[in-house]
């Protein structure tokens, strides 16, 4: 356990930097409402999904940086990041699997803009946008997700596959998310 939470912990903070839009060492109120902007204007969503967006990442962004850190202080640094989520971790590793998964849900069937309980490349690359992930990343990712004779991935495929780059121990996994990554980092 202890061995997975220290992988865990080295993950969120490649995250932090991910979502550190303009590199300044501290995620803001303001670098988390870009996430959601991003999405909402890469998928052109009606004003009544964009307020669902808009709720969820809120909802996300107080359970991971924590409600003092994002509504008190308006900021959180990365250590703050990383202590929040563990402690959340070690209270329960799968209400956190759960919260998240139930959350990356809720974000990839709003860009699901036609109802078809798929992603396509462009419904995929939005969210990874809004996260901090380039369009280039983004291709790469999906191409790893969708079936070879489909240009589509499903809606629970690709949640997984997110949700486990966060939360999963794969480390195999999360090396090629590295790669693939680290030039926005």
């Amino acid at each position: 356990m202890e061995a997975d939470l220290e992988f865990l912990q080295e993950k969120w903070r490649v995250w932090f930097n991910l979502l550190d839009i303009n590199r300044d060492g501290v995620l803001t109120s303001s670098d988390w409402n870009t996430g959601a902007e991003t999405l909402i204007k890469e998928n052109n969503l009606k004003p009544e999904q964009a307020e669902i967006a808009r709720e969820n990442f809120e909802n996300l962004g107080i359970k991971l940086l924590g409600d003092g850190h994002l509504k008190k202080k308006g900021k959180a640094e990365k250590h703050e990041l990383v202590d929040n989520l563990t402690a959340f971790y070690k209270e329960s590793s799968n209400k956190a699997y759960q919260y998240i998964h139930d959350i990356a849900l809720h974000l990839f069937m709003l860009t699901d803009v036609d109802c078809n309980s798929v992603v396509s490349r462009k419904e995929f690359t939005a969210i990874c946008k809004s996260l901090g992930i380039q369009s280039d990343s983004a291709a790469a990712f999906y191409e790893t997700l969708k079936h070879a004779d489909c240009e589509r991935v499903p809606v629970e495929a690709a949640v997984n596959w997110w949700v486990d780059v966060f939360f999963g121990t794969d480390r195999d996994q999360w090396e090629r998310f590295k790669n693939i990554t680290s030039e926005n980092c």
